[in-house]
């Protein structure tokens, strides 16, 4: 049959070969694909289950997520409702301003109190129907367990349709104060789900309780809604396990579909997706017709191609045939290029392509010479091509342009010849280490005429690859650039930088240069004199520069540096204390900046000046001793002692413990200055003072506050009472005798004694309540003292 298909009367040729590998190759694919269509059934099968089970999974997870916004909501309307749920009209008016298309999903939102009694709804005939859902289970299990409660459907006391209620307790304080409610309409549901344009035709989804009974359906809810689809104990247990899958069976019409079951969260309810089996795998078994057809198609279509291209062959193997038996009988034989797409075609034309390649690469390589030339003769630097001699094969135009030199006149000489055997001997090694295979750069400098100019050679080897020794050296390139205008900006930078180190000691001014991918960090000399040493420039660390900062500063310094690293802030300004190399501190200014960063933003190098400010600091630590100490008698002053009260009574509510202030003054103080003069009664003041100091824990606070008015801040006291053993051991001591001008002086003290415990008490209370209890303590007879807070104001009399 084949022969008559063809039409060849011969031994099988090319056309005969290739019908019978396209049947070779056809015949066996449609066998595999009969086969597969078989095989793949299951397969598809198994595919159909795994997509209703993803449907069933992403109705359940749409519907949690409907069901979570309506949770959502009641638990934000429960907020608002708690304070007011005794109000009905409030509550009404609260509920009347839900947006549209929040009503939009609900049928009703009604509210009662934790009793059970009616409060408002948006449907107000259900108070009417239902005053009182105090005997409802959902509300009960409200008032028992609290949290969310889903009402399975049940009929609507107004409407009369099927509804699904959620309820949860409104709180107030912890306690439960109402109850809110939002009931859905059953087809309300239906449509949460949101999966119409995820499911194929015929799909039938069901939502069912616990007790597998029909919360919705997609087809006909109102007639399906609470009957139970679910009675053998077995798959009851099993739905209860919540957990997702898929299987198939018959539904109640005795269709056989494929089911896709997943639970909800947030409900224990599980939803149903089905889809009749014969749907399920109708795709898959158009698909496999499709494929089978469509091989049996390509068959034929390659059955067609192997005629046509049996046809391409043999027609130049012909009419190389016929050039053969031309050749043989010694005939002019047509030597165009025979077309075709075989290997015959290819050999007969295979003589005329070399001669004709041979002509190509000539021209080709004459072009990529001349191209070469134009290339070199445009880079603004001097190429060169060395042999094993030294001499030059290969110059560009440059060496015209930039060294006034033929390249052409140097073609076969060396360099010594071109150059002069002095200035051979001064580069000889640098040649000597390009032939060994190191590639070599180095600059020198050239006169021409009065001119002087410097250039950059680079000394490139060229090995032999393909030689015996593929690393050993054969050739040098040699580029030779102009560096004249860089050199002399280098001078010009050496020139800056010396003037800049010059001002900079002149100045007292340290440069620092922190190299941050390195951690180098690098100090001018006055540095060193800054830190107690000679002049000397010094190359650290980071850690090491780190760990001359002050422990106190070290965080502030660390945190001003990451602002200035991560490009919050433009500029790094810090005042720390550096260590001395005698171990004392010094107060330092660094000012600097980020001036190079990569190219993902990263600092890489910050730069400044660092400056001794130990004197501005001494004077600023003067003036603030001027500003917060009594002159006469060294204590704080009152503006220092209402700063520490307020720090002291903080503490105190901190740690639970209780504190006390004392106000104290001097008996008769004005007597002193009247009759012994103001000297006596500074002495007296200075040496009460004195007393007061010693007087009390080094922890504790003794301030004037002006004339002969002291304070005293007790902190941390084990128990209140030791505030009054205090003040009592300082009117003691206040009469010991006082030696003014040679005479012998004696005085007494008033105490008022204000102790904190507990409570809201501040500073400045706590201040009155001692002055008052001194007051009371002067009224009583002075020499004395008198205490507030612990209970009613008591006095000691230590006059005995």
């Amino acid at each position: 049959m084949l022969r008559r298909l063809t039409g060849w009367t011969g031994p099988m040729g090319v056309r005969t070969h290739l019908l019978l590998l396209v049947m070779a190759l056809g015949v066996p694919f449609l066998v595999y694909m009969a086969a597969s269509l078989v095989v793949n059934l299951d397969t598809e099968r198994d595919h159909a289950r795994r997509e209703v089970r993803a449907a069933a999974l992403l109705a359940a997870a749409r519907l949690d997520e409907q069901l979570g916004r309506l949770t959502l909501l009641l638990g934000t309307l429960g907020q608002s409702v708690g304070p007011v749920v005794h109000e009905p009209q409030r509550v009404d008016a609260l509920l009347r301003e839900l947006p549209p298309e929040v009503r939009a999903q609900i049928y009703n939102l009604s509210v009662w109190t934790a009793e059970g009694r009616y409060v408002a709804s948006l449907v107000p005939a259900v108070g009417v129907r239902m005053p009182s859902v105090a005997d409802k289970p959902y509300f009960q299990e409200i008032v028992r367990k609290g949290g969310l409660v889903v009402v399975s459907p049940v009929a609507s006391s107004v409407s009369g349709e099927p509804l699904v209620g959620l309820a949860t307790p409104i709180l107030h304080g912890g306690q439960l104060i109402g109850v809110m409610a939002i009931a859905v309409r059953v087809d309300q549901l239906y449509r949460l789900l949101g999966t119409e344009d995820s499911l194929p035709t015929g799909a039938l989804v069901t939502v069912l309780d616990a007790d597998g009974r029909v919360i919705t359906r997609s087809h006909d809810a109102a007639s399906w809604v609470g009957r139970r689809l679910i009675d053998d104990p077995a798959e009851l247990a099993k739905l209860r396990q919540r957990v997702a899958g898929a299987a198939e069976r018959g539904d109640e019409t005795g269709t056989l579909r494929l089911f896709g079951y997943a639970p909800m969260k947030a409900v224990p309810w599980t939803v149903f997706v089905g889809v009749p089996s014969d749907d399920a795998i109708a795709p898959a078994m158009a698909r496999l017709q499709r494929s089978l057809v469509f091989g049996v198609a390509m068959l034929g279509v390659g059955l067609l191609l192997a005629v046509w291209a049996a046809e391409r062959v043999a027609r130049p193997l012909r009419l190389l045939s016929e050039r053969a038996v031309r050749v043989g009988r010694g005939e002019p034989v047509d030597r165009r290029p025979l077309h075709g797409v075989s290997e015959v075609a290819f050999l007969a034309a295979t003589l005329n392509q070399a001669n004709e390649a041979l002509q190509q690469r000539t021209q080709a390589l004459q072009a990529s010479r001349a191209l070469l030339r134009k290339v070199t003769d445009q880079v603004p630097a001097q190429l060169a091509l060395l042999d094993k001699d030294e001499r030059f094969l290969f110059l560009n135009e440059s060496f015209r342009a930039r060294l006034d030199v033929d390249p052409q006149t140097l073609v076969g000489r060396s360099v010594a010849e071109a150059y002069g055997e002095e200035v051979y001997a001064e580069v000889r090694h640098h040649f000597q280490a390009a032939w060994a295979g190191q590639p070599t750069l180095y600059q020198r400098r050239l006169l021409q005429g009065d001119r002087e100019r410097w250039v950059e050679v680079t000394l490139a080897p060229c090995f032999d690859p393909e030689g015996p020794d593929p690393r050993r050296v054969v050739e040098l390139c040699a580029m030779v650039i102009d560096v004249t205008e860089r050199h002399l900006a280098q001078e010009r930078l050496a020139r800056s930088e010396e003037r800049l180190s010059l001002a900079l000691e002149g100045s007292e001014l340290a440069l620092f240069d922190w190299d941050i991918p390195a951690g180098r960090f690098y100090m001018s000399a006055q540095g060193a004199v800054h830190r107690g040493g000679a002049p000397c420039e010094q190359v650290t660390t980071s850690r090491e520069q780190l760990a001359l900062v002050h422990p106190d500063d070290t965080d502030r310094l660390m945190g001003d540096l990451l602002q200035t690293l991560s490009g919050k802030t433009d500029t790094y300004e810090i005042e720390f204390r550096g260590r001395r190399l005698d171990g004392s501190w010094v107060w330092l200014r660094r000012h600097g900046r980020v001036f190079e960063r990569d190219a993902n933003g990263n600092a890489v190098r910050l730069a400044g000046i660092e400056i001794d400010i130990n004197e501005r600091k001494a004077a600023e630590e003067r003036l603030r001793l001027l500003a917060e100490t009594d002159p006469l008698t060294g204590l704080p002053n009152r503006a220092l002692f209402v700063v520490r009260l307020e720090q002291a009574v903080q503490r105190a509510r901190q740690r639970g413990r209780p504190m006390a202030v004392l106000f104290l003054d001097i008996d008769h103080f004005k007597q002193v200055n009247d009759t012994r003069g103001h000297d006596a009664g500074d002495q007296l003041l200075k040496t009460f003072a004195q007393r007061l100091v010693e007087g009390v824990r080094t922890s504790d606070t003794v301030a004037r506050l002006g004339g002969d008015e002291f304070t005293v801040i007790l902190e941390d006291l084990g128990r209140p009472d030791d505030a009054l053993s205090v003040a009592q051991s300082l009117v003691e001591a206040a009469r010991q005798p006082v030696m003014a001008d040679g005479l012998e002086l004696r005085f007494t003290t008033s105490v008022g004694v204000a102790v904190w415990t507990q409570g809201e008490l501040d500073g400045p209370a706590l201040l009155r309540q001692a002055d008052a209890a001194l007051y009371e303590a002067k009224r009583l007879g002075r020499d004395r003292c008198e205490v507030v807070g612990l209970g009613e104001p008591s006095g000691a009399d230590v006059s005995t």
